[in-house]
This record gives C-alpha cells, sequence and structure tokens, in this order.
C-alpha cells in the first residue's frame, strides 16, 4: 500500500492506524507493507509493476443534508469521473449517506472518490473523517468495517485537503 498524504494527513503516522477486528486491535502496518509517495504522479514515473486496470469505481460527490455544507461542484466532478469508468456506483446530493457508501463498498472497488469535505481530529486522528449527508464517515469506522485489501486509489477531492496549518 502506498499513501499520498496531503494537508493535515501528512501530520498523522497513517501507517500505524489501528482498527478492532474479531474483538482484537490490528496494526495496518502489521498487515500491509506501507510506502510513503509526495503525489501520485511520482508513484506512476518510478512504477516498475504494470498497474492493474480500475474496473470497478465508487465516486461520492456533493452530499447535501442538514449536518453538513455543500461541497461545490463534487458532484459534477463525481459525474464526469463516472463517465470514464463503466462500472462506477454514483452517489450523490442526499443520496451520499454513511450506510450507502458502506454498502456500495461491499462490491470491493478499486477506486474511491470522496468529493466531500473532510473533518480532522489532531487529537484522535481515528475521528477524523468526511462530512456525508446524514453525518461522518469516521477512518476508524471505515478501516473497522472495511478491508482495503483491493483498493488501489482513495482520492479525496476538496479544497480544504491541502491545509497544512491543523489549527484551521
Amino acid at each position: 500500500v502506498t499513501i499520498v498524504p496531503t494537508g493535515m494527513l501528512s501530520l498523522l503516522p497513517l501507517h500505524a492506524a489501528t482498527y478492532v477486528m474479531n474483538g482484537r486491535q490490528q496494526f495496518f502496518c502489521d498487515e500491509f507493507s506501507v510506502a510513503y509517495a509526495p503525489s501520485l504522479r511520482s508513484i506512476l514515473a518510478t512504477a516498475t509493476d504494470e498497474l492493474s486496470p480500475v474496473e470497478s469505481v465508487i465516486a461520492i460527490g456533493n452530499p447535501r443534508g442538514s449536518q453538513t455544507r455543500p461541497a461545490l461542484l463534487m458532484d459534477e466532478l463525481a459525474r464526469h469521473l463516472a463517465s470514464l469508468f463503466p462500472d462506477t456506483q454514483l452517489i450523490t446530493n442526499e443520496d451520499a449517506t454513511v450506510s450507502a457508501v458502506y454498502a456500495s463498498l461491499e462490491c470491493r472497488p478499486q477506486l474511491l472518490f470522496l468529493g466531500c469535505h473532510g473533518e480532522f481530529d489532531v487529537y484522535q486522528p481515528e475521528r477524523s473523517g468526511v462530512s456525508l449527508a446524514d453525518g461522518k464517515l469516521e477512518i476508524g469506522d471505515l478501516m473497522t468495517a472495511w478491508r482495503v485489501s483491493d483498493l488501489q486509489c482513495v482520492v479525496l477531492g476538496s479544497c480544504r485537503t491541502a491545509l497544512s496549518d491543523y489549527k484551521d
């Protein structure tokens, strides 16, 4: 697994993230070989193995609900992404709920696009996550509920993902 952290995510030791599976605390780095890269472009420029083609995509765009602010144009970006890949589950606006995301992940996508606002918790990083129509999808819950072994890439599309001042 290669992690490409941006903004405040670069402050976290993501390789050491923990989750509970079968009643036991697991460390991400105990199950996967982890590397860090500054950008996707650097990965592609130095790739020695051929990347397998992406066939299954989940595209989440502009979740809208009483608990979140609009992520402007992210629904359009998600629709455009869906037009590029024939096997895409597109979830936008009021349909972009926590339960809808978990249900879509059952197909074990290779690419996950999250066009929504992110929330960072410097004191409890596992409580960091993304804002959906009905609440926050926390990274700790996601790691506990879903295995990431088939996922090749996660794209966070938000105007605030490149911030490095966690006090903002």
